[in-house]
């Protein structure tokens, strides 16, 4: 009885690390354009998506493949709202909106 019963929270312990795992793959996951960026020009890529934001904390940094942006930056802004900031290859701002409470995108954002 002892053994069913840690076979059974052994099953199920990894059953919802598996969930987990998948769910942090499809937050990490972007299009099929995007990669994760890295080094110096994704730092000044953050710089100037904060400094057109006012601020906030970086939460993540993409490098576009496709399109006109060279990178879109996602900040959480002083007041906790979610930008999506799209930069130039000379880290010009294209475009910037801002989630709404429910998740759809807004109109350009002037945080």
């Amino acid at each position: 009885m002892q053994v069913r019963r840690r076979s059974a929270i052994a099953v199920g312990g990894a059953a919802l690390a598996l969930v987990a795992a998948g769910a942090v793959g499809a937050a990490v996951a972007g299009g099929a354009g995007d990669r994760r960026a890295q080094g110096s020009a994704a730092e000044q890529a953050e710089a100037a998506a904060l400094a057109h934001t006012g601020g906030g904390r970086v939460v993540g940094v993409e490098q576009e493949d496709e399109g006109a942006a060279a990178f879109e930056v996602e900040v959480v802004t002083r007041a906790g709202h979610t930008v999506e900031v799209s930069l130039s290859t000379d880290n010009s701002v294209l475009s910037s909106e801002r989630d709404d409470e429910d998740g759809d995108r807004e109109g350009p954002d002037d945080d």
